[in-house]
């Protein structure tokens, strides 16, 4: 039997911080009941590689392989994940059918039999009964042997350990426009930064369409409606819709927060208020924020915009808290604020922030993208002695993701981590009932490592 060849519709290319990509497919006279099914349909992509849709019928399944040819390992991405998805379609609407992840490996990853031999491609595997199935879900809507037209995805995302060459050029040559309300609709109000509060403004389409619990907040009573509007002889009147003195933070970003970088910031750049009775019929929605430093929130914002985003060192691995440490955290903060003042080649990025204040504040907003990230970018900020103070600290005791990544750094580090005057004074503050939520922790650590112990013995 020959092989059909043709080419698939390409009907979107989507591209996220310039390290995620989505590829959607329309397929038409696709005949899934076919038992002599062989059709390659080839497309051209921005990535390397020389790509196709490879699908074959057997007898109790379907195979639809996205190829990419011959690449040496890891090509594609070091720390890469992937989903394929296939989905029928009526009246322009999609319904899966079948979906298969791919966990975090290098794109393409090696073959582990043969050493020398490398993967092309990727399969989604659908038994005839998931067929079937979905046959009698849709209700008589879908009927494979009568049915042609499909919808098939392929998304690659992949963790940076830095900001790409990508966002950090879009970042450079975007305008940092969050200090005016032109064009935004919804503004961030800090009463306690700066001098008299500081703002960011930004969209609501923007926040709606990254974070769930923005656009459940937007759309809440903690939003308040403000609508500036002109009057003859310029006079203007605003209108307060709906005020709250509630407030959607949980608490007090203490931990390694951006405060002291906001106190600097502000001595170094003054942002006055953008006057906005002098902005005639401008409505907005208001989001005052009492508990999470300003800078924070501009760093946040602005790599929604750009895919830009740097981090600051912990404080615990900074001096005086770790002794071998070169530099103290005030120094750090400081280089971040220099590299604000003036440069051409950083002038429109944010400034370098707290990782573990970025954390909280993306596990607040539901950032799952931006979770990972600093995730990935944890196990190389910590130290030896780092850990040891970071593994019990509010973040650990609060956030499972973020404590197992510290916990699996201690069982790779045992010896150098637990000879260190940081374990020595958690251990003597744990003795003495001082750390809360530490007997959990050492629990969780305790069997990790008995859990090494036993696999590599």
């Amino acid at each position: 039997m020959s092989v059909k060849r043709k080419n698939p519709r390409l009907c979107k290319t989507t591209i996220d911080g310039g390290f995620d990509w989505t590829f959607s497919f329309d397929i038409d006279d696709l005949d899934l009941t076919d038992p002599n099914l062989e059709t390659d349909l080839s497309f051209d992509s921005p990535l390397v590689g020389r790509w196709a849709i490879l699908i074959r019928r057997q007898e109790d399944k379907l195979t639809i392989q996205i190829d990419h040819g011959t690449l040496t390992i890891g090509r594609l991405g070091k720390r890469a994940r992937a989903t394929l998805s296939l989905g029928w379609s009526t009246h322009g609407r999609h319904t899966q059918l079948a979906c298969v992840h791919f966990e975090e490996e290098p794109l393409p990853s090696g073959v582990e039999k043969d050493p020398h031999a490398v993967y092309t491609g990727l399969i989604l595997a659908v038994p005839q009964r998931d067929i079937e199935r979905a046959e009698k879900a849709s209700q008589g809507a879908f009927v494979a042997s009568s049915h042609r037209r499909y919808s098939f995805e392929v998304r690659f995302e992949q963790d940076t350990l830095a900001p790409t060459k990508f966002s950090d050029d879009l970042a450079s040559r975007t305008p940092d426009s969050t200090r005016s309300p032109i064009p935004h609709d919804v503004r961030f109000f800090f009463p306690h930064a700066g001098q008299d509060g500081a703002e960011i403004w930004t969209t609501a389409e923007l926040l709606s369409n990254s974070s769930p619990y923005l656009k459940d907040l937007l759309s809440s009573d903690f939003a308040e409606s403000v609508t500036v509007s002109s009057r003859k002889r310029q006079r203007r009147s605003i209108t307060m819709i709906r005020s709250t003195g509630a407030s959607y933070e949980s608490a007090k970003d203490h931990d390694d927060s951006d405060d002291e970088l906001d106190e600097l910031f502000f001595d170094r750049f003054p942002r006055p208020l953008f006057d906005v009775e002098q902005t005639p019929e401008l409505a907005y929605r208001q989001i005052e924020v009492k508990l999470t430093a300003y800078t924070t929130y501009l760093a946040v914002i602005r790599w929604l915009e750009t895919g830009y985003i740097a981090f600051l060192p912990l404080t615990s691995t900074c001096k005086p808290t770790d002794t071998s440490a070169t530099r103290t955290h005030r120094e750090e903060l400081m280089d971040s604020i220099h590299e604000q003042d003036g440069s051409v080649k950083h002038g429109k990025k944010s400034l370098r922030v707290s990782l573990k204040s970025t954390y909280r504040l993306a596990h607040l907003l539901q950032l799952d993208r931006l979770q990972q990230l600093c995730l990935t970018q944890l196990p190389l900020s910590l130290t030896h002695h780092g850990a040891a103070h970071e593994l019990f600290e509010t973040a650990s005791v609060l956030y499972k993701e973020w404590r197992k990544v510290i916990l699996d750094y201690v069982v790779e580090n045992w010896d150098e981590v637990t000879t260190t005057g940081a374990w020595t004074e958690n251990e003597a503050r744990i003795d003495s009932d001082e750390l809360r939520g530490a007997a959990p922790i050492l629990q969780e650590l305790l069997k990790a490592k008995m859990k090494q112990t036993v696999t590599k013995s």
